[in-house]
């Protein structure tokens, strides 16, 4: 990231972009995932869905609205796990680029 606009309002405050945009802009300059990567964490990934004995996950886009469910039918399936893993990369990837991929502890929530 090149350089954070401040700008001086009319009341004399100090005007900064918010958190949200510093972000963007950052994620602007990131390289995506290669597809080890990504594999390795749709798999842990699913593996937190399913240890939370999870039967759907829902996957929210803020900027489209966009709100994707995913049912797993049977978590003791081999090959509905790799139906499941299959979805998700698709679903991700028809959104953009998979830049980063992290778990936060203090929600329980996974952020791509």
């Amino acid at each position: 990231m090149d350089k954070v606009k401040m700008e001086m309002t009319e009341d004399g405050n100090l005007s900064t972009p918010s958190l949200y945009s510093i972000n963007q802009q950052a994620y602007e300059k990131v390289l995506p995932l290669n597809n080890k990567e990504k594999r390795q964490y749709l798999t842990d990934l699913y593996e937190w869905a399913r240890e939370q004995r999870c039967d759907y996950t829902m996957l929210l886009c803020h900027e489209r609205r966009d709100y994707t469910i995913l049912h797993y039918k049977n978590r003791e399936d081999k090959t509905y796990k790799k139906g499941i893993l299959t979805d998700l990369k698709e679903c991700l990837e028809n959104r953009g680029k998979i830049l980063d991929v992290r778990y936060l502890q203090e929600y329980d929530a996974w952020e791509i």
